[in-house]
């Protein structure tokens, strides 16, 4: 469950800079954003730059985007 510490820092990230979303929700690893396709393209970007930097990595094979 360490992990969850370091994954509040990307959470934090996405909170600051797409404070718009509708859903911002994280339950250990797993995350859900909804709201405008602009937004959430946004956080999904987010996500895929700075994770690898906090060691973890989006398995888009295990993802839904709709």
């Amino acid at each position: 469950m360490l992990f969850s510490i370091v994954l509040q820092s990307l959470v934090l990230m996405i909170e600051k800079h797409v404070p718009s979303l509708d859903v911002h929700v994280w339950y250990l690893d797993d995350g859900t954003t909804i709201g405008d396709i602009p937004l959430v393209a946004r956080a999904l970007s987010i996500i895929e730059d700075f994770s690898p930097r906090l060691g973890a990595h989006l398995n888009l094979e295990k993802s839904e985007i709709w």
